[in-house]
């Protein structure tokens, strides 16, 4: 009886160090990235009245203030079902911002304005993506959403030389945090930037062993920034009676676009089955 008992329990024992292990139903690869992106934010919209002559110009009108090829760091989730073409992924990116630009105002008394911006440009997204491979890569397409706000803003616009300037006895502002003021409404007028702002990302790509490069094109949803400083033009309290407060100043529409091309390297990958005897892994991709 004893040496019965014994037998049965050598074979079960042997049973469970040979069972294949319960196949993992996830796998989450965390990967740093570089890249380069190529950004638009252009204002214009401007409203001018045709039956009088603005004030001041409308400056920024179709400006790009952040324009240019620019660096691009971050780091990506992404997480693989055990089967399936699909994935959720999820990166945060950081690149520069640099505006500068000296307008001619047309006025003696303030005869240049100067706009300056310097910031940090950071989005998240989120997608998801499907995979098919082809040969010895894989690649993607996704479609997602997208967050862009700005970190740590140095912005100014401000009229150069000048501590105080006037029109109709009134007194006019000579600067603001250009973009950098928070949307806000006062009893005459609305100034500021609506952000942060939601947006779309499309992307395709390709993954190679623990490389991949992807392409994406980001773009906001429309958004609105009244300008603090420009006077388009004076009101009176009455048809015809002395000029008494600001009647309006420039409302700009905005929407950033971006072009994004970035390389990511798989850093971890969690979740991985085990070690083949042959000490390739035995992936489900």
């Amino acid at each position: 009886m004893l040496c019965s008992t014994l037998l049965l329990l050598t074979l079960a024992l042997s049973d469970t160090s040979t069972r294949t292990p319960a196949p993992l139903r996830w796998r989450l690869h965390l990967a740093p990235l570089l890249g380069g992106a190529l950004p638009q934010l252009r204002l214009q919209g401007a409203i001018e009245d045709a039956n009088r002559a603005p004030f001041e110009p409308n400056y920024l009108q179709h400006h790009n203030v952040d324009g240019g090829v620019r660096p691009v760091v971050g780091f990506a989730a992404t997480l693989f079902p055990r089967r399936g073409p699909l994935s959720l992924h999820a990166g945060m990116s950081l690149r520069p911002v640099r505006y500068h630009h000296t307008f001619a105002t047309g006025h003696e008394a303030f005869p240049t304005k100067t706009y300056h911006l310097r910031t940090t440009a950071a989005q998240a997204v989120v997608s998801l993506r499907y995979h098919r491979r082809v040969g010895p890569v894989r690649v993607l397409a996704g479609f997602g959403t997208s967050l862009l706000d700005w970190w740590n803003i140095q912005a100014y616009a401000r009229y150069d030389g000048v501590n105080q300037r006037e029109a109709y006895g009134i007194s006019l502002p000579v600067a603001d945090g250009f973009l950098a003021e928070p949307f806000q409404q006062s009893a005459f007028r609305q100034v500021g930037y609506e952000r942060p702002t939601l947006g779309f990302c499309e992307e395709v790509g390709a993954t190679w062993q623990r490389y991949t490069l992807t392409l994406s094109y980001r773009h906001q949803l429309y958004s609105l920034y009244y300008e603090g400083t420009s006077v388009s033009s004076f009101s009176s309290s009455q048809r015809g009676g002395p000029v008494t407060h600001i009647g309006s100043t420039p409302q700009y529409g905005l929407r950033a676009t971006a072009f994004y091309a970035t390389l990511s390297y798989d850093l971890f990958r969690l979740g991985e089955r085990p070690r083949t005897a042959k000490g390739g892994l035995n992936r489900a991709d």
